[in-house]
């Protein structure tokens, strides 16, 4: 409920309530309409992805969206959209050069070079506990397997954000003895 309201008030809400079942989609969908009528255009391959080009083709504005969370690289030109849009989402205040985004951590450096990690994300590993005294062929139990699937977990989604090349060691240290284990 709402301070000072009785329990068994309703309310109509014009807008996406945070928290709500629906919040998420109904804030993209409102996101999705707003960049268009700003003039950018919605990535065919990957509809988070928005553009904005000059008349000689070359793309002055990029913007990412991940649930209520947007990335954006600008040209001088262009910046004046993009505070637009802070201004009609009442967004939190802009971060630039060194910051989190999504779990990982973006830093540009003074070249315009970007180097993204999931340094955090890796700090939160911890080493599995395996049972003592247990032989090679013994299946794991199920506190085990729990470990094994959050620790293959955290690993594929740091791969996927910013390490691929651990994408490699999994096949590469996967021997005949060890598939179909749980």
């Amino acid at each position: 409920g709402l301070p000072g309201e009785s329990e068994s008030d309703y309310f109509l809400a014009r807008v996406p309530i945070y928290g709500t079942v629906d919040a998420g989609r109904k804030f993209w969908k409102k996101l999705r309409a707003t960049l268009a009528e700003k003039g950018l255009r919605e990535n065919q391959v990957m509809p988070a992805l928005y553009t904005m080009t000059n008349a000689d083709g070359n793309i002055v504005l990029l913007v990412g969206t991940h649930v209520d969370d947007i990335l954006w690289v600008d040209t001088p030109e262009t910046e004046h959209i993009i505070q637009e849009i802070i201004a009609e989402f009442q967004c939190g205040e802009p971060e630039s050069g060194s910051f989190r985004y999504c779990g990982k951590e973006i830093v540009q450096s003074q070249d315009f070079s970007i180097k993204v990690t999931c340094q955090t994300t890796s700090l939160k590993l911890k080493p599995i506990n395996i049972t003592k005294g247990r032989n090679d062929d013994m299946n794991l139990n199920e506190a085990e397997q729990s470990q094994v699937k959050s620790i293959a977990g955290s690993l594929s989604w740091i791969a996927r954000n910013c390490r691929p090349e651990l994408c490699y060691y999994v096949s590469f240290f996967q021997t005949p003895k060890a598939e179909g284990r749980g």
